[in-house]
């Protein structure tokens, strides 16, 4: 057995796994001589269900009939594990307490608590509760400050208290009043629990009291951008020297990476830092079908945070109807061009050299034009795009230049627009609007 061939062709029959992860599993699989069902390995690697039963279709050759999940076949177990392959780190930091997981464990089994699906309470591993609990004493976000969390029914709160920080205060907002009774009834430092639609702002009275948020909110783009607004409301406007913090976990989506970037652009629109990110750092039950992981961001508050829009029909929740969630991903945006050169709005070559070198500086890749020219001078010309189009309109009596740029992939370097269309253009004055 040549194990590196194999580990090459297991790697092209799942696009999903890089290799070092495919070299990672038989990894897993070759020291165990027990088996591992479905549940089992998402456990160990945050790797969604769906992804290893393709891993298991392709891997079928080399395992155990008689076992229904994952045993190699004791043929390959030894020779695979002679290779002494290389461990895949499934989330770069792992953190401990043995102490508060254990406390966090058995505050559980003695709770009546269940989770409810229409909230989307999927809980975290009582391992999980307590590294969330130390992840912000580590980063030294939680000694002698005010912290709020925007749902907790990992019961990180409980698991902080029990930490020594000092002189900080605990305060949950939650919509599920039988959550909020449990922490109560099992808290040694008297947490505040506050019963709040997160849809709805805050009172003011909580409004700017509060030095870090924790936050766990639904896998839904909306569900973020809910939590996120309560959380900026309860740290309050900021100045340049402040040490505010939110702590957000959302899952990552092997299959659909439009959601993560939707979950990023989210937190760039909203002014928001990201100071650290830590991939597949908390682990849940029943939360399968995403791998039974979500990410950490750490995310600093900065002079230009500010909450964002959401449309009153929105839903929240997974089992909501999610219209965004549905939606393809786009890139949508609109520029105006004020006072531009006469020679570019009145010249049809000018105005395509000029175009093409922005989609250039862009890597907008055109597949078709299609122009046409009005009385008075102005024009209207259309690329096609492998992703999109480009609509661009004339007024050669204003000198001005209208532009619909919209993609089904992320726009290369959109950070630089105003620079390129002032460069390309030479406007003396250019209007930028992303449409959501």
């Amino acid at each position: 057995m040549n194990i590196r061939t194999v580990i090459s062709e297991l790697t092209n029959k799942n696009k999903g796994l890089k290799k070092a992860e495919i070299e990672g599993l038989l990894a897993i699989l070759s020291k165990n001589s027990e088996g591992l069902s479905l549940a089992d390995l998402t456990g160990l690697t945050g790797i969604p269900k769906e992804t290893l039963i393709t891993f298991k279709e392709s891997v079928s050759a080399y395992l155990d009939k008689s076992y229904d999940g994952f045993l190699l076949d004791s043929e390959y177990r030894g020779p695979i594990k002679e290779f002494s392959l290389k461990e895949y780190p499934w989330s770069l930091v792992t953190i401990e307490d043995s102490e508060i997981e254990e406390i966090i464990s058995k505050l559980r089994s003695d709770s009546g608590f269940k989770p409810k699906r229409e909230l989307d309470q999927f809980i975290a591993t009582a391992k999980t509760s307590a590294a969330k609990a130390s992840l912000a004493k580590i980063k030294g976000l939680a000694d002698d400050k005010n912290i709020a969390f925007v749902g907790d029914d990992d019961f990180v709160s409980l698991a902080m208290e029990r930490l020594e920080l000092g002189n900080s205060s605990f305060t949950v907002f939650d919509i599920d009043p039988e959550l909020l009774e449990e922490i109560r009834a099992r808290s040694t430092k008297s947490i505040q629990t506050i019963q709040h639609d997160c849809r709805v702002t805050l009172p003011s009275l909580y409004k700017g009291n509060f030095d870090l948020v924790i936050t766990d909110p639904p896998y839904t783009s909306n569900g973020v951008k809910i939590f996120l607004n309560r959380a900026v409301e309860l740290l309050g406007k900021v100045d340049v020297n402040a040490n505010k913090y939110i702590i957000l976990y959302y899952v990552n989506s092997f299959k659909t990476p439009e959601k993560t970037l939707k979950i990023q652009e989210i937190i760039s629109d909203m002014k928001l830092l990201i100071e650290d990110k830590i991939d597949k750092f908390a682990r849940y039950t029943g939360a399968d079908s995403m791998g039974n992981a979500s990410s950490a961001y750490i995310l600093r508050v900065t002079p230009f945070s500010h909450t964002l829009d959401v449309a009153d029909d929105s839903g929240v929740y997974t089992y909501e109807n999610q219209k965004t969630e549905k939606f393809p991903y786009v890139d949508h945006y609109t520029f105006k061009l004020f006072d531009v050169d006469e020679k570019m709005v009145r010249s049809r070559a000018n105005l395509l050299k000029s175009l093409s070198r922005f989609c250039d500086m862009h890597k907008l890749h055109v597949v078709d034009r299609v122009m046409t020219e009005f009385k008075g001078g102005g024009i209207t010309l259309t690329f096609v795009l492998s992703a999109s189009n480009l609509t661009v309109h004339t007024w050669p009596e204003f000198k001005a230049i209208h532009m619909d740029l919209i993609t089904c992939t992320p726009i290369y370097n959109k950070d630089n627009f105003r620079m390129s269309l002032t460069k390309i253009f030479n406007a003396r004055e250019t209007e930028i609007r992303k449409i959501e």
